[in-house]
């Protein structure tokens, strides 16, 4: 097994480090984005949305060996931030991360907690200010996963046996 897939690869190439090592250097990148203007504007000579995107979708794959949760929960941090610039949520959009968001990460099957969803909702909804993603969202497939998984109960839910009206 070569490894995660890590944010903070070159060229696509996967590091080596440990998934706790990966989630703080993530820590790091989400406090320097977060806290500086500069650092946000300089972050996007660095952002390579397809190596995000293959980072979120390897956790996809098997969470426990990519960082579990709180892994998922960073890299859902750092695109928050990363996310405030209009450029830079054109990347992600153009990189695929509406589609994963609402194929993969939001929908039933993903078996997420809702502190995960809770995040990948509020990522897409930052995206969705743009056009394109609009876009994206309005094919009725789409439509029809975002309204299951408005309905759905996470295991860990906090409405335990309520039901959504």
């Amino acid at each position: 097994h070569a490894g995660p897939v890590g944010v903070g690869s070159t060229a696509g190439t996967p590091i080596e480090p440990s998934p706790v090592a990966q989630t703080e250097w993530l820590r790091v990148i989400h406090l320097m984005i977060s806290k500086t203007e500069d650092a946000l504007r300089d972050s996007d000579a660095q952002l390579d949305g397809p190596l995000w995107l293959a980072a979120a979708t390897h956790w996809m794959q098997d969470p426990k060996v990519y960082g579990g949760e709180d892994y998922i929960c960073c890299l859902l941090d750092v695109l928050m931030s990363y996310s405030m610039l209009d450029n830079h949520r054109d990347k992600l959009v153009k990189a695929g991360f509406v589609e994963w968001l609402a194929d993969d990460a939001i929908p039933v099957k993903s078996g997420m907690s809702w502190k995960v969803v809770a995040k990948a909702w509020a990522l897409l909804a930052s995206l969705c200010i743009r056009n394109p993603a609009k876009a994206v969202m309005a094919e009725p497939a789409r439509l029809d996963n975002m309204k299951a998984a408005l309905q759905h109960k996470t295991a860990d839910s906090v409405l335990g046996n309520h039901q959504m009206d």
